[in-house]
């Protein structure tokens, strides 16, 4: 469900998103402490999202635009914190960023993209390849591909699918173990 609030100001306008079934709304978000709300790195397709934009062209939800509050929070730890769980966000969005967002988005929209040029370098293992049930680098819990998805990075390191996913998220460009470049 979309409504939009008429309330316009200096390139910035506000817009209420409901959730639909509890489904993520599709946006990639960064923001750091003191920096002005979080900016857009990422917009998926969401229903939400589509709709929304169909309805408002001159008022898109986009990539490059700054999220200012999320109802009317506008600390970013705890603006990503209720973008995440509030069932319906009211948000209050700038369509141009100033010079530390700008900052912000080149320096986020650079990671966001080496992250996803390492993920598609990751190979996932079927049941027959992995040679022996070892412990994940990461956790330390045994590797069994019946149960988890095993992934092998370009230097033949395996580890537990969405352990090293998290360490790429979280900026790492190489392998855990033995410091190869990914990217």
């Amino acid at each position: 469900m979309v409504r939009h609030r008429r309330r316009e100001t200096q390139g910035s306008f506000q817009a209420v998103l409901q959730r639909l079934d509890g489904k993520p709304l599709g946006l990639i978000l960064a923001g750091t402490p003191g920096s002005k709300g979080l900016v857009i790195i990422h917009r998926g397709e969401s229903e939400v999202l589509c709709r929304w934009n169909e309805e408002h062209p001159h008022r898109r939800i986009d990539v490059g635009s700054a999220i200012l509050s999320v109802n009317h929070l506008t600390e970013p730890s705890r603006m990503l914190q209720e973008f995440r769980q509030a069932t319906s966000v009211d948000l209050k969005i700038k369509t141009t960023l100033d010079h530390q967002q700008e900052l912000l988005f080149q320096a986020a929209l650079k990671q966001h993209r080496d992250v996803q040029q390492a993920r598609q370098r990751l190979r996932i293992l079927d049941t027959e390849t992995l040679p022996v049930s070892e412990p994940c680098s990461i956790c330390f819990e045994q590797m069994n591909p019946q149960h988890h998805e095993v992934a092998v990075l370009p230097c033949h390191h395996h580890f537990h699918h969405q352990g090293v996913g998290k360490w790429l998220t979280q900026g790492k460009q190489c392998c855990p173990l033995c410091r190869e470049q990914l990217a």
